[in-house]
This record gives C-alpha cells, sequence and structure tokens, in this order.
C-alpha cells in the first residue's frame, strides 16, 4: 500500500464526515459570536469544537503510529498531510479549545483568576483555527494515494493552499495583536469580541474559497500545461509501441513544458520510429 497512514475505507470515510462538520462548527461558532447568540448556544459550539479538536488529534496519533509500524512515518509527515494532521489537531486542543472548555465548565473561582492573563493569548490562538480548512486536502484526495494520476500535481496545489492559508493566520495572528492593543481601549470587550468573530469568519471563508479555486481552477490549469504534458512524454521515453505526439498549446508555447514537448515531438519521435523501422528490418531479415 503506497499510503502508509491509511486507516482503513471505514475510518477515513468518517474522518472524511468529520472533516466537512468540523468547518461548519468552525463557522458556526464564530457566526454566533459575531451575532452575540446566547450563552447556552455558544458553550455548545464550544464543547463540538473541542470534541472535534479531540478526535482529530487521535486520528493524527493513529495514523503516526499505523505509518511508524510500516515504516513510512516520514513519508506521512511530507507527502500524505500529517504535517497539516498535526497542526490541525493538538495545537488547537491543547492551546485553544481544551483551555476553553477548561475554564468554562472545570475551574473554580480561583483557578478562573489565575488564567485570566492567559485570555488575551487565548484570543490571538484562536485565530489558528482556520488551519482546519486545511483538512479539505484530505477529503478532495489531493495527497497521493494509490493509482493517483500525478503526484505533481498534489504537491504543487497543496503547497499553494497551505501558503496561502499561512498567510491568512499570520495576518490573523498579527490582527489580533492589533485587536487587543488598540481596539479594547476604545470598545468593549463584547464589541471586541464581535469584531474578532467577524474578521475571522472572513478568513475561514477566504481559506475555503482559496481551497476550492486551488483543487478546481489552478489544479485543471496545473494538469494541462505541466503534469499532463510531461506523461506523455514519460509514456513515450518508457514505452516502445507508444509514439503519440505531446500536445502543445499555440498560446502558451513559450511555456518550458511546451518547449521540451516541441523538442520531443520534432526530434525524439521521429529517431524513435526510425529505431523501431530498423529493429522490424533487422527481425525481418533474421
Amino acid at each position: 500500500m503506497d499510503n502508509k497512514s491509511h486507516l482503513g475505507w471505514f475510518a477515513e470515510g468518517f474522518i472524511t464526515l468529520l472533516i466537512f462538520l468540523v468547518l461548519f462548527e468552525t463557522l458556526a461558532e464564530e457566526y454566533a459570536a459575531f451575532m452575540s447568540f446566547s450563552a447556552r448556544h455558544r458553550k455548545e459550539l464550544m464543547i463540538a469544537g473541542f470534541c472535534f479538536d479531540l478526535l482529530f488529534s487521535v486520528e493524527f496519533l493513529l495514523r503516526f503510529i499505523v505509518a511508524g509500524r510500516r515504516g513510512g512515518i516520514y513519508g506521512y509527515m511530507t507527502r500524505e498531510g500529517g504535517f497539516i494532521d498535526f497542526v490541525s489537531s493538538f495545537p488547537l486542543l491543547i492551546l485553544a479549545s481544551g483551555p476553553l472548555v477548561w475554564i468554562t465548565f472545570f475551574s473554580g473561582r480561583a483557578g478562573v483568576i489565575a488564567v485570566l492573563g492567559g485570555l488575551s493569548l487565548l484570543k490571538t490562538v484562536k485565530v489558528i483555527r482556520v488551519v482546519r480548512a486545511l483538512r479539505i486536502l484530505r477529503a478532495v484526495k489531493l495527497f497521493k494515494k494509490k493509482g493517483a494520476p500525478s503526484d505533481l500535481t498534489s504537491f504543487f496545489v497543496s503547497r499553494v493552499v497551505s501558503l496561502s492559508i499561512g498567510v491568512i493566520v499570520i495576518v490573523l495572528i498579527g490582527f489580533s495583536f492589533v485587536n487587543r492593543g488598540s481596539y479594547n481601549v476604545a470598545l468593549s470587550d463584547a464589541e471586541a469580541e464581535r469584531i474578532g468573530a467577524f474578521v475571522n469568519l472572513i478568513a475561514v471563508c477566504a481559506a475555503i474559497g482559496i481551497l476550492l479555486a486551488a483543487v478546481t481552477f489552478y489544479k485543471v490549469s496545473f494538469k494541462r500545461h505541466v503534469s499532463e504534458v510531461l506523461r506523455v512524454m514519460i509514456r513515450g521515453f518508457k514505452t516502445a509501441d507508444y509514439s503519440v505526439a505531446a500536445r502543445i498549446d499555440e498560446n502558451k508555447a513559450g511555456f518550458e513544458t511546451y518547449t521540451l514537448a516541441d523538442q520531443y515531438n520534432r526530434k525524439w519521435l521521429p529517431l524513435k520510429r526510425k529505431i523501431l523501422e530498423a529493429k522490424k528490418r533487422r527481425r525481418g531479415s533474421a
């Protein structure tokens, strides 16, 4: 099995369902804060977020253990989405949802006083919840799986999405410090929280939009102009009876892939046909 961290089809289907549910929960939690929903509804959403982070943390541990038993920890962390699995699980559980649930339900008065100084940090850390959107990369099967048509496409699409959402997270963290340092002077805590929730809501929607654009428009464009051109040439080099010319987009002829394809079509294919004809003549004379 190429995918060393695969947990079985039932578990993978369940995790895919959780991925879409956690995105809905993240949007709902930020919307509830922005619209000032009742404390009961916000606590329910907070508990749901904690449960999702806990489940994803368990998923990461299971994948890590399974990949380790199959000798594929490095491949899991670098090629199969392990780093994203980690970033969107334990940091959120330990730094965001876990402490918030503890403060809300289990900490006494003394405990609340002790952690009040850390609440501003929690508000800053909460913005990294946007990285949950990265988990869609697993749901849409961009990472390498057995029979995947293009590892190159998966690699670059996942990198574009990861970097884009990483920039969003950095901007949100910067905004949280600005919000804490300036807005809170003039605004009440409730108003500052609503502003923060609105920004987070926009950021999550932007992250999802970037991801959907990447897995549709960018992925299709990359496959058309890069991976499909290379695939034809690779098959032509490896397969003796395959002599199909690589497609060249005349409007993009200056691309390196099409320059290489032009050389392949004009030089290698005629030479290959001559070699095959020479071999046939030798067989016929023998």
